[in-house]
């Protein structure tokens, strides 16, 4: 006996998925909604703890300014120091300025 062709749907392979199996993941669920985590959560309590925390998400603070500041200080200097190396390797300007 020889086997049909089968239909494209039929040989389409199957999806790999990374993760939880949907059956693992209903009865994670269930057990979250019984054990009811968020119920004992912690948490800031105080004014000052609350204040604390709202800052966990600043990536950056005042520390971008001081960093632009000197990446700019650095493009600076080695713009002088191209300048400078540029004159100082310019044999016409120092025979222009050698005779005076």
């Amino acid at each position: 006996m020889t086997e049909q062709p089968q239909e494209p749907s039929e040989t389409k392979p199957t999806k790999v998925t990374r993760g939880w199996p949907p059956a693992r993941r209903k009865a994670q669920a269930e057990r979250i909604r019984q054990i009811k985590p968020w119920l004992k959560s912690t948490g800031p309590r105080t004014p000052e703890g609350k204040k604390r925390s709202s800052k966990n998400a600043v990536k950056h603070g005042n520390r971008g300014q001081l960093l632009r500041e000197t990446r700019r200080a650095l493009k600076l200097h080695r713009e002088f120091m191209k300048t400078t190396r540029d004159i100082l390797s310019d044999k016409a300007f120092w025979n222009q300025h050698q005779s005076n």
